[in-house]
C-alpha cells in the first residue's frame, strides 16, 4: 500500500491510498467519485444549511399556498396549517421549515404551540426588488417600442 499526501487532490481531500495492483486510471476514478459525492453534499449544503434564498422557497407551490393562507389569515397555529393540506404534518413543517430559513414567514412559540405570521420585512425587501425590477423591463420595452417606430417609418417593419 502507498500512501500519498498531496494539496492537488480535489475538495480538501489531503491524502490518497493507493493498493497494490490498482491501475492509475482506478485511482482517477474513484478520486472522481469521491469529487462527485462531494459536490453534492456542498450543494446539499448550500441549499439548506446556509439562509435560504427567497427565490427557492416561493418556487414551490405548496410554500406560495402557506404565505396565501398566512396573508389571508394572519397568524395560525402549525396545526392549523398542517389541516388545510392533503399531505402529512412533517411535509407540512417541511414546507415551514424552508419558508422560515428564507425569512418569509416567522415563527412564535406560545406555550405548546408553534404560531407562524408573514414576515413584513422581507416581504417588503421582495416588493421593492419587484418593483425595481418591473421598473427596468418597463423602461427596456420602452427603448423597444422607439426603435420599432423609428423602424416602421422607414418602411422596415
Amino acid at each position: 500500500m502507498i500512501l500519498l499526501k498531496t494539496d492537488r487532490i480535489p475538495l480538501g481531500l489531503s491524502s490518497l491510498t493507493v493498493f497494490p495492483g490498482e491501475s492509475f486510471d482506478m485511482i482517477v476514478i474513484g478520486i472522481r467519485f469521491a469529487e462527485f459525492y462531494l459536490s453534492i453534499d456542498l450543494i446539499k449544503f448550500m441549499l439548506y444549511n446556509i439562509d435560504m434564498d427567497m427565490f427557492v422557497a416561493l418556487a414551490d407551490p405548496t410554500r406560495r399556498n402557506i404565505l396565501e393562507l398566512l396573508a389571508s389569515s394572519g397568524e395560525l397555529p402549525a396545526t392549523a396549517i398542517y389541516q388545510k393540506f392533503p399531505m402529512s404534518p412533517p411535509a407540512v413543517s417541511q414546507h415551514l421549515k424552508v419558508l422560515r430559513e428564507a425569512r418569509l414567514v416567522e415563527m412564535e412559540k406560545r406555550a405548546q404551540q408553534h404560531v407562524y405570521r408573514l414576515n413584513p420585512e422581507t416581504l417588503s425587501e421582495f416588493e421593492t426588488w419587484v418593483k425595481r425590477m418591473q421598473q427596468r423591463w418597463e423602461e427596456r420595452f420602452s427603448a423597444l417600442d422607439i426603435v420599432l417606430e423609428r423602424e416602421k417609418k422607414k418602411g422596415k417593419v
